[in-house]
């Protein structure tokens, strides 16, 4: 059941794309540890990074440190 702090984030890889629930206040760290049992990747491997859409294109990539919430 979905609660209003509940989002989902859209995670493209390779040739495949993932949509993970997650609450506002998860961390980058818990992202990866879902995404690693999804894709058999080892959370420790994985980079996230953050793509702003601006006018239709997208900004170059950053970073998503490991403290911050998503």
């Amino acid at each position: 059941q979905a609660t209003p702090s509940s989002i989902y984030v859209r995670v493209k890889r390779q040739h495949q794309t993932y949509f993970v629930d997650c609450e506002t206040g998860d961390t980058p760290l818990v992202l990866r540890e879902r995404l690693s049992r999804m894709t058999n990747v080892p959370a420790a491997e994985m980079r996230l990074e953050i793509r702003h859409p601006v006018r239709g294109r997208f900004m170059p990539t950053l970073p998503l440190p490991s403290g911050k919430s998503v």
